[in-house]
């Protein structure tokens, strides 16, 4: 077990000044036929390995130790404490002044060791912080390169395929509508597709930011009405509630109509697809906080807390999604929703309550509406 660095102090000076003592105690016995020099060099060796090991403070402690060991021992009159006089007194006084330089050379070296020892870990550990930062630079960099080569191949395939779907889908129509059961199957299949690769196509778009995006102030109001018309046919039995406030200035904001009618128009197919059979959906309206708000909430399987921000990740498909048979997709659409609230300067984000009601809410920044009296249209401000 290591001793605390207390505990080691205490030992190093102990054992300087038992040295000290036995270094004296073996010379006394000699000091008839050893000079006072030759004494003094002995002790000045116990001084300096003090203050190497030691430092300063026990250095000095040594030192005066000594100092008073050889004017007692071995100064003439010796065994007498005695004030030293003449040529005594210099030598002692040199001892001293030799012992005091030299403690605080050492003291300054082994200062200067313990930094530079100090400076080496602190270098190692900054080159291997480098080679730790340049390799994740590295994959940083094969994986954006691996990014961009699969983004440009999912922008190929996409486009590539539109032409012969488009090819397919005509054919099936012609056929479905001589009432040819297989042919009508073929339709569907090739819509589903159609829309999988068209998510494809825009996701790689909007990763390379080569979607367009025009920003003009529109009336909630015409929002909700082209979300409507967009997804009626595909309600599976759901009835979708809208809740616009009727009352006071007209609800408006700043967004890109098409994009805003396509981030609607996924959530609330969601609701329908995932959302208790039959139970309505609501879509409300309402400013908040100089935000624009449009809530799409449904009644369902709740979201489990772990998956409410994963499922807006590209292709991530929530537990519900990947349980039921018809609900099909790629895990595409809420990351491109998001994707497009966010190029519209907007959020979207998901709430979900203890009484099962699933809630995705898409923001945008939201702008003043006023009425002009003489024909009652409505004017941008």
């Amino acid at each position: 077990m290591a001793l605390p660095a207390r505990s080691r102090a205490a030992l190093i000076w102990v054992g300087w000044i038992a040295a000290l003592v036995a270094l004296v105690a073996g010379l006394v016995p000699f000091r008839e036929t050893i000079t006072q020099t030759h004494v003094s060099l002995l002790l000045l060796l116990v001084v300096l390995g003090a203050s190497a090991t030691a430092g300063f403070a026990a250095g000095m402690t040594i030192a005066l130790l000594a100092f008073g060991m050889l004017s007692y021992f071995f100064e003439l009159p010796r065994n007498v404490i005695d004030v030293p006089h003449g040529v005594d007194l210099l030598e002692l006084f040199s001892f001293f002044i030799v012992a005091l330089v030299a403690a605080q050379l050492l003291t300054i070296a082994r200062r200067r060791t313990r930094l530079a020892e100090d400076r080496a870990v602190e270098i190692e550990r900054l080159a291997a912080d480098r080679a730790r930062l340049a390799e994740r630079a590295e994959e940083a960099r094969v994986l954006g390169e691996a990014n961009r080569m699969k983004d440009a191949l999912l922008a190929a395939v996409s486009h590539d395929l539109r032409t012969p779907l488009t090819t397919i889908r005509a054919l099936a129509e012609r056929r479905a509508a001589d009432g040819d059961a297989d042919w009508a199957l073929v339709e569907d299949e090739t819509n589903r597709l159609s829309h999988i690769v068209r998510e494809l196509l825009d996701y790689s778009r909007i990763r390379g930011g080569a979607l367009p995006v025009h920003l003009e102030t529109h009336a909630a109001e015409d929002l909700v009405g082209a979300v409507l018309r967009e997804v009626t046919p595909r309600l599976n039995g759901h009835v979708l509630q809208r809740e616009i406030p009727t009352e006071g200035a007209v609800l408006a904001a700043r967004f890109d109509f098409a994009l805003a009618v396509r981030v609607l128009s996924n959530l609330v197919e969601n609701a329908a697809k995932y959302g208790t059979p039959y139970t309505p959906i609501t879509l409300h309206v309402a400013r908040t906080d100089g935000w624009l708000r449009f809530a799409v909430r449904n009644e369902g399987e709740p979201i489990a807390g772990t998956e409410r921000e994963e499922i807006f990740e590209p292709f991530v498909r929530g537990r519900a999604a990947r349980t039921r048979i018809a609900a099909t997709g790629v895990g595409l659409g809420l990351a491109i929703a998001r994707s497009l609230a966010e190029i519209q300067q907007g959020t979207l984000t998901l709430a979900v309550n203890e009484s099962g009601f699933t809630e995705f809410s898409f923001a945008v920044p939201a702008t003043e509406w006023e009425t002009d009296e003489a024909d009652d249209t409505l004017v941008r401000v």
